[in-house]
């Protein structure tokens, strides 16, 4: 793998290789397994992780001469151990970098849903929503990303071999690691439903329950690992894991088929850009929709004295409430109907689609006006979008590629 330059991304938390002080935290004796600090400095590198074990995975590879992207995948992997309630491989997400050269890229890895998934997958035979039944068990599944976004920000930017970034993971999830509180009072009140979704023993369900200090062992877990070290992309998308994968779905009626896994690609895509006064600003694209929202919140807002307000001020809250609204009703109507048509190629980046698209007065202290979503997009459409982008939102367009 060729050298490239060190990055910027955006989801590293501190940690350097000065010494760091213990906060206690997590529990009422306020005993805890590991040094946590929050906040440290340094001149050279430094590394965000939602755990001090992954933090200093990343910090570990940087030592041995990776760069940002390698510590970032060695991270991930290691906080599908440390942290499975946030980084798992079962899921997704989303990259967002800047190369040394000035370079933005996006890296889309979010999960997707299965070919078989369908409108009413959640309703029930009388339309009404079932609940939990989106976010709970094997019906909840969408095809995984992680593994398959790893990959490819490593084949286009890794330094160091992903034999090498995936290691640190493997060692954890077979030697095992402490527990902090906080993982304990997870794993215990979850244990009703870990025995309810899986009706194999499992590494996190335990007779007794977990205590501080607790080492967790996911043997399973690492033989998963060993088998991408081995394989690659096709040591999960296909071969053993693949087939655990579907037939567990078969067991809970879930939806993922090997043809699912087999289809998944991460892909690469353009950032969104914009300007708030003198900052400029590098979000995520489509299909996120939050990088669109915060260029359109921030250009709406722009033209505002939100200094001379000040802050949490009468006009300043209600300028932000008013705008907020503005934003989510385009997002609601917008892009959970349209995610996959032509509409998302409008340059959401340039000003002109923000500034004016929903005018805004604040008269002080009087209340909110009142506005319906389709008031604030017929505005956004009058205003702002060319004829034949409002062709686009009412025919069905080539999907978004």
């Amino acid at each position: 793998m060729k050298p490239t330059p060190n990055f910027f991304l955006f989801f590293f938390i501190f940690l350097s290789s000065q010494s760091i002080l213990a906060q206690q935290v997590g529990s009422p004796s306020g005993a805890e397994v590991y040094p946590i600090s929050k906040s440290t400095i340094s001149d050279q590198a430094m590394v965000v992780s939602p755990h001090p074990i992954s933090s200093q995975v990343g910090l570990d590879i940087l030592k041995q001469g990776g760069n940002a992207i390698d510590a970032a995948i060695a991270i991930q992997f290691a906080i599908a151990v440390v942290y499975p309630r946030a980084g798992n491989i079962g899921g997704g997400g989303l990259m967002v970098l800047r190369t040394k050269d000035g370079k933005f890229e996006a890296l889309d890895y979010r999960e997707k849903a299965p070919a078989k998934a369908g409108r009413d997958m959640y309703l029930d035979a009388q339309g009404n929503v079932v609940p939990r039944l989106s976010i709970e068990g094997h019906l909840a599944a969408g095809v995984p990303g992680t593994v398959a976004g790893m990959i490819a920000a490593h084949k286009k930017h890794g330094k160091l071999p992903f034999k090498v970034l995936i290691q640190p993971a493997i060692d954890l999830a077979k030697e095992g690691y402490k527990i902090t509180q906080g993982e304990v009072d997870r794993l215990n009140g979850n244990q009703a439903a870990f025995k309810k979704y899986n009706a194999e023993d499992n590494a996190l369900v335990k007779a007794d329950p977990w205590k501080l200090g607790d080492v967790l062992v996911q043997p399973n877990l690492a033989a998963t690992l060993e088998r991408i070290q081995k394989k690659g992309k096709a040591g999960f998308y296909k071969g053993q894991t693949a087939d655990y994968i579907v037939a567990e779905m078969g067991k809970g009626n879930g939806l993922i088929s090997h043809q699912d896994l087999k289809n998944y690609d991460a892909r690469w895509r353009q950032p969104v850009e914009a300007t708030y006064k003198n900052y400029h600003i590098v979000s995520m694209p489509p299909p996120s929709s939050g990088g669109i929202i915060i260029l359109q919140l921030m250009k709406i807002m722009e033209r505002f004295p939100l200094a001379e307000w000040g802050f949490q001020s009468l006009n300043a809250v209600h300028l932000m409430a008013e705008a907020e609204r503005r934003v989510y009703a385009d997002r609601a109507h917008t892009w959970g109907t349209l995610i996959f048509f032509r509409f998302l190629r409008i340059h959401c980046s340039t000003t002109s689609i923000c500034a004016n698209a929903c005018p805004i007065t604040i008269p002080p202290r009087l209340p909110p006006a009142k506005i319906s979503w389709r008031e604030i997009f017929a505005a956004l459409a009058k205003r702002v979008l060319k004829p034949n982008t409002l062709r686009w939102l009412t025919q069905k367009a080539t999907p978004w590629r």
